[in-house]
């Protein structure tokens, strides 16, 4: 499910005009008002982050002209939460501070790499996406070349603030991954993880939104 080799985002969609937007969209929604049940707040998030997800163009293909398989990946729940898996992140940005797992109100912790064309296109849906939604969102390569993850940060409008590189993973960690770029974990502010993704998720559906909220609202 990783993508092919490639030095640049996949498609010609990518502007730093739309990548503004996407970061954006979410501050121009209505906040929730009051009276509204847990529930109703929860579902117009969702509905906040797949508006600003979806102001991305959605390349088809990649830089060499390779099909990407639509994003099909979904969040499935652990019957027992796991603990999150002990990382060891260097942040990207100099003097950056990799979040707490504990004692906050729940962290997304997504994995990508430079490399991978899926990993590309999905990456700043969930950077707009959870800005929008006011989550904490740890988007954590696996590549370890610093300058590497900076370029294609710098080529997709990232902010450096939320990326990290994982310089190791606790025992358990890579069988928690699946062994797949792009995965996306659910942890609550336990630091447990309670539900992961194996795969590129459309972001742009408010339902795959949902179960992020449950654990991260």
């Amino acid at each position: 499910m990783t993508g092919h080799s490639t030095d640049r985002p996949p498609g010609e969609g990518w502007t730093r005009r739309k990548v503004l937007l996407g970061l954006g969209a979410g501050l121009m929604l209505p906040r929730p008002a009051a009276g509204e049940t847990p529930l109703q707040q929860s579902s117009l998030r969702a509905k906040r982050a797949a508006e600003a997800a979806a102001a991305f163009t959605w390349p088809e293909t990649d830089d060499r002209g390779h099909r990407l398989a639509p994003p099909s990946a979904r969040f499935s729940p652990f019957t027992v939460p796991r603990p999150v898996p002990d990382l060891q992140l260097t942040p990207l940005q100099v003097g950056g501070e990799v979040p707490a797992f504990t004692g906050s109100k729940g962290v997304l912790l997504h994995f990508w790499a430079p490399w991978c064309s899926p990993c590309l296109r999905e990456l700043p849906l969930i950077v707009a996406g959870s800005k929008a939604a006011g989550l904490t969102l740890a988007a954590v390569s696996t590549d370890t070349r610093i300058l590497f993850v900076r370029f294609f940060c710098y080529r997709l409008q990232i902010p450096q603030t939320t990326v990290f590189i994982k310089k190791n993973i606790g025992e358990g960690g890579d069988l928690l991954l699946g062994g797949v770029l792009p995965t996306t974990l659910v942890v609550d502010p336990a630091g447990q993880v309670r539900a992961r993704a194996i795969g590129e998720v459309d972001w742009r559906s408010p339902e795959n939104w949902k179960p992020v909220l449950k654990w991260c609202g």
